[in-house]
């Protein structure tokens, strides 16, 4: 059975809008400090539109069919330090999923050319970054629906359906590798898993001596109660649709750069931070700032935020969440 690999790409971008150059060298205990959390986030230069050409003309798309891997989602989760000039180094992986993908994401990070540096108050800084790259891996004439893509919960029934091409469904034979899978009929079936981690669900044809039509993979999570969850943090971050570049188009339709000047601000750079909720669909909610400048800097922040059109979700695992997120918005004063 012919098979066929899709894969998506992701990047959190995170960014600031900055109305005039801050010529501020960055402090010397800063440079020899690692950050694991910072204000801003290094990002691939040119943001997400930049990152998934450099994927597509770079990333060996196929490694996972040729290494068999199941149908399923493979989060390969890479981390590194972006340091001074944007070089990175220290690169590793926090997945294991094998069938070449880790060494694959490896190979292709190490191509990468400079981020940009992230930032924390208002200065470059060394900082981890931590980037998933998703491969999803499908196969022609095998398919199979759950609620969450490829992931059951433990304690509870998981209904899935499974059909096969030119396979009637009372000729399907099904194991899986953890828990209990129960046929209700018609393609439909009951999967009860105990351990949170994963499991393999092999589809095999009975009338053809049970001839395997294909396995699949599925990451088992404990029974949270997630539909009504807000994350804190997100596998991949809900960000601006369109990325960097339509995040700085908006601002500069819509933000009034002189309000702290009118205001009477004093010379200097500003950071407002506005933390908010990104709901499934995008919508945004909860806002408010997490700083007090003043000079009516949060009020006109969060009146340009409310402004805004639906973000892409977070995700998690595959699948859209809703989590908080943080957006800075810096503010340069040069009176002269």
């Amino acid at each position: 059975m012919g098979s066929k690999l899709l894969f998506f790409f992701f990047i959190f971008i995170s960014s600031q809008y900055i109305f005039a150059q801050d010529n501020k060298t960055t402090d010397s205990l800063h440079k020899e400090i690692v950050f694991e959390k910072v204000e801003v986030e290094a990002s691939f230069p040119g943001g997400h539109s930049e990152w998934v050409k450099f994927l597509v003309q770079n990333l060996k798309a196929d490694i996972p069919i040729d290494n068999g891997a199941p149908i399923g989602i493979y989060t390969v989760m890479a981390q590194f330090i972006v340091g001074e000039f944007g070089l990175i180094s220290d690169l590793k992986v926090l997945t294991n999923f094998g069938y070449g993908m880790e060494e694959e994401v490896l190979r292709v990070l190490r191509n990468s050319p400079p981020w940009l540096q992230a930032l924390q108050d208002g200065e470059h800084v060394k900082a981890y970054r931590k980037q998933p790259i998703t491969f999803v891996v499908e196969q022609d004439g095998l398919e199979v629906i759950t609620k969450d893509r490829y992931i059951l919960y433990t304690g509870t029934d998981n209904a899935i359906t499974i059909n096969a091409d030119k396979v009637k469904s009372a000729d399907l034979f099904v194991t899986i590798t953890q828990g209990e899978i129960t046929s209700t009929g018609n393609g439909n079936y009951i999967v009860r898993v105990n351990n949170p981690g994963k499991a393999i669900i092999e589809v095999y044809n009975k009338k053809k001596k049970n001839l395997l039509l294909g396995s699949v993979y599925f990451q088992i999570n404990p029974q949270t109660g997630e539909d009504n969850k807000v994350f804190e943090k997100a596998q991949i971050e809900a960000s601006f649709p369109g990325g960097e570049k339509a995040w700085r188009n908006f601002l500069e339709k819509n933000l009034k750069a002189n309000v702290p000047l009118n205001n009477n601000a004093p010379s200097g750079s500003y950071m407002v931070i506005i933390q908010f909720i990104v709901h499934k669909d995008g919508s945004l909610s909860d806002l408010k700032t997490l700083t007090n400048h003043g000079y009516g800097l949060e009020v006109e922040a969060l009146r340009v935020m409310k402004k805004s059109p639906n973000w892409i979700p977070a995700m998690q695992n595959g699948n859209n969440v809703t989590a908080y997120r943080k957006q800075p918005l810096t503010f340069v004063v040069m009176n002269h």
